[in-house]
């Protein structure tokens, strides 16, 4: 079977390659771009593709929705703030995170943390003064 055979049936290994490469290219896309605002229409857009493959293809690479992975990299991008030196305040964080706004993201952060922000950086910030 040739690679020609490959492209005419629409699967194998091509296909494989080229979701899989789909999947990076959204990945890389969210960690560089997490602070805008990403919908699935818009990298669809973005990735001349549908709503379906996208989702689909990155799913079945990272074994995780698109939202989960913004939403994980949004996460780890606050709480690395909440307990750096240069904590920007909760507006400019949640602005920079890629929330709408501070109960938008005050509200996201909880859900996926189990406390508030605030609590979270005073919480580890008491775990840093106790070394």
């Amino acid at each position: 079977m040739g690679g020609y055979d490959l492209i005419k049936e629409g699967g194998g290994i091509l296909n494989d390659r080229k979701r899989y490469g789909l999947a990076l290219k959204v990945a890389l896309y969210v960690e560089g771009n997490f602070s805008k605002k990403i919908t699935l229409k818009s990298l669809s857009i973005q990735f001349c593709t549908n709503r379906t493959t996208l989702s689909s293809s990155f799913r079945e690479r990272y074994k995780v929705s698109v939202y989960k992975y913004l939403t994980k990299v949004r996460m780890d991008y606050a709480r690395a703030k909440l307990v750096s030196n240069d904590f920007i305040g909760m507006d400019e964080l949640a602005e920079s995170s890629g929330y709408s706004d501070r109960n938008n993201f005050s509200t996201a952060f909880k859900r996926e943390n189990g406390v508030c922000p605030i609590s979270y950086m005073k919480l580890c910030n008491n775990i840093v003064d106790i070394k």
